[in-house]
């Protein structure tokens, strides 16, 4: 049976583990909107080898602090982190660096999630002449169709931002995308249908994504 004094230096060291590594995560999430930087997993993904490798590297840091608090009191990282203004300068550099490290990461094409399922149909594929995708009373919109290249988190974006639709919504979308091969989203006019799908479909190549948007009519 351990001892009290074991049982003390366990929980001593528990917390010196745990806190920093919640307040950082904490505080993340915090600058995550602040800086537009929108969180990275969605639903139904994995994590990417690039989410493993900068997931790696926060917990590092975190585990860095911890050894430099502990035995590196005299130095001066070491003595920094023994003081209150010294743990919230060094959890805010984290929280700052990561999330630009993040942000840098998606604009470079490389998601830190990601999804080995899903169905990809030719890019000549028209989703009305396929049953199952045509909402009721549907007549003007646009078609997405899935690939494998396209990450997540770009097809969120540019629902959200060209197509009009909230964020809780564009998620859904984009997952119906990915798990059924494309979707119909309908629009008022003919008009607006194709000034989306122009927006969408230029944006997607100026971030070298080949995402398949076009506007249809019945």
């Amino acid at each position: 049976m351990m001892s009290v004094a074991t049982l003390k230096w366990l929980g001593v060291l528990a917390g010196l583990v745990l806190a920093p590594i919640l307040l950082f995560f904490a505080l993340r999430a915090i600058a995550r909107p602040l800086m537009r930087s929108r969180g990275s997993v969605l639903l139904n993904q994995k994590i990417t080898a690039a989410g493993y490798v900068l997931y790696s590297c926060q917990l590092l840091f975190m585990l860095g602090c911890v050894i430099l608090y502990h035995f590196d009191a005299a130095g001066l990282i070491g003595g920094a982190l023994h003081t209150a203004a010294g743990v919230i300068v060094a959890v805010a550099l984290a929280t700052l660096g990561f999330s630009l490290a993040e942000a840098r990461l998606r604009r470079m094409g490389y998601p830190l999630t990601g999804s080995a399922a899903g169905i990809s149909l030719p890019p000549d594929s028209s989703l009305l002449q396929l049953p199952g995708f045509k909402p009721e009373g549907f007549l003007n919109g646009i078609e997405i169709l899935n690939d494998d290249k396209t990450p997540m988190a770009f097809v969120v974006a540019v629902l959200e931002k060209r197509a009009g639709l909230d964020r809780p919504s564009s998620i859904r979308a984009m997952l119906q995308i990915h798990t059924n091969g494309g979707i119909l989203l309908p629009f008022e006019s003919r008009q607006a249908a194709i000034r989306v799908a122009e927006s969408i479909t230029l944006e997607s190549r100026q971030n070298n994504h080949q995402l398949i948007c076009r506007a249809v009519g019945i």
